[in-house]
């Protein structure tokens, strides 16, 4: 009862509004916010399917999006930065050591222009936990 399974029969915007319906439903009466989100992160400074450039980025309402990548020339369904920065914790878990420049230049806050979509995952309220391999953590 506590699983979210993406929908994936439909358009890609009509899944992302079924997927944002079924989790609003299970929060009638609060705003949704989960007690854990876990994420991981791409060579490229992405997080869930939010990838730098795109427009999904800018989203300020709505909880689940539909996202073009034209670099994969595919669909996604992604978590907005609204839902994800409302869970009382935030999970990275990240490993290999293809990973460990864009680690390094996240965690020691290197001002990078525009800012990283993994740069850009805050919880409010909640808890931001890093949990690293020894390769990923390398240049940190």
């Amino acid at each position: 009862e506590n699983i979210f399974p993406v929908p994936v029969s439909g358009t890609p915007k009509a899944c992302a509004s079924q997927y944002e319906r079924s989790i609003r439903k299970f929060f009638p009466k609060e705003k949704p916010a989960f007690d854990w989100v876990l994420l991981g992160i791409g060579e490229d400074g992405h997080t869930a399917s939010l990838f730098p450039g795109t427009t999904v980025l800018k989203e300020k309402k709505k909880l689940i999006r539909e996202v073009w990548l034209e670099q994969k020339q595919s669909w996604r369904i992604s978590f907005t930065f609204p839902l994800i920065n409302k869970a009382a914790n935030v999970i990275y878990l990240v490993s290999g050591k293809e990973k460990a420049g864009i680690v390094s230049e996240i965690i020691k806050n290197k001002k990078i222009k525009p800012s990283l979509p993994a740069q850009r995952v805050r919880p409010g309220k909640g808890m931001l936990f890093w949990m690293l391999d020894e390769d990923a953590a390398a240049k940190i």
